[in-house]
């Protein structure tokens, strides 16, 4: 899926989130993307290694450190 489609969605969903309205193409648009990301992913995990990783660069797992290793690993956009 193109990340661009992606962030059309998202910014939909904060375009409602903020008081404005859609039209019906507007949600068809944001439930086709959504289904299309849903089907296409699948979540891939850190292993051990890059976990130990973490661990020897931070002193600690942290969790921005983590989150930040899954999004690259894992192409999110989000």
């Amino acid at each position: 899926m193109k990340p661009e489609v992606l962030a059309q969605a998202r910014r939909y969903y904060h375009h409602v989130l903020h008081g404005g309205t859609l039209r019906p193409d507007d949600v068809a648009f944001m439930v086709g993307a959504l289904e299309e990301a849903a089907n296409k992913s699948k979540w891939v995990y850190l292993t051990e290694e890059e976990m130990l990783d973490i661990v020897d660069t931070y002193g600690m797992p942290l969790a921005d450190a983590i989150e930040a290793k899954l999004k690259a690993k894992n192409n999110c956009i989000l």
